[in-house]
């Protein structure tokens, strides 16, 4: 996030990411890094490659050594990332998602990459979020629990690209 980059690019100390001076949350995932800002706005910087940066664009040469916003996000109160994708928390319980989506791990019902936010499907009361590898869970009101994306070691409960709620919390 320094605007610096490639392989001979590394900093054996702590470096400031370019321009902000307002962050609340950081998240890092693989390759990519996001920060939940004052305004509750997010930025992200790093690879691009499925959309990770969630400002609409997307591919191998679309990586960012800068943060850039995410788009269409101004009300976010958590934020988290996987290995390729990222997630957000809105006021009021919903939650949005972008980046690689291979297993299902956006949570809108499709495996299609997106480099936009896309909404997770069925979820309005969410308290907190997590994005692992290639899955990602809410908490929700109550305390139940939800999660979708890859169900390779069962860490779904159920296997399926929809919210799952996790057996023995609720559902």
């Amino acid at each position: 996030g320094n605007g610096q980059s490639g392989r001979n690019e590394r900093s054996w100390v702590p470096v400031q990411v370019a321009g902000i001076t307002d962050a609340t949350a950081i998240a890092t995932g693989d390759y990519h890094s996001c920060a939940l800002h004052q305004n509750d706005n997010i930025s992200c910087w790093g690879t691009n490659q499925a959309g990770q940066l969630g400002n609409g664009q997307s591919g191998r040469n679309e990586l960012s050594g800068v943060p850039v916003q995410v788009a269409g996000i101004t009300d976010a109160t958590a934020i988290s990332a996987g290995l390729g994708h990222s997630c957000a928390l809105h006021e009021g319980g919903t939650i949005s998602c972008w980046g690689y989506n291979w297993e299902g791990q956006l949570g809108n019902g499709t495996n299609d990459n997106s480099s936009l936010p896309v909404e997770v499907a069925g979820i309005t009361d969410a308290v907190a979020i997590s994005a692992d590898l290639a899955h990602s869970c809410a908490l929700h009101e109550g305390g139940t629990i939800s999660c979708w994306g890859n169900n390779t070691w069962g860490q779904l409960g159920d296997r399926g690209w929809l919210p799952q709620f996790v057996v023995g919390f609720g559902g």
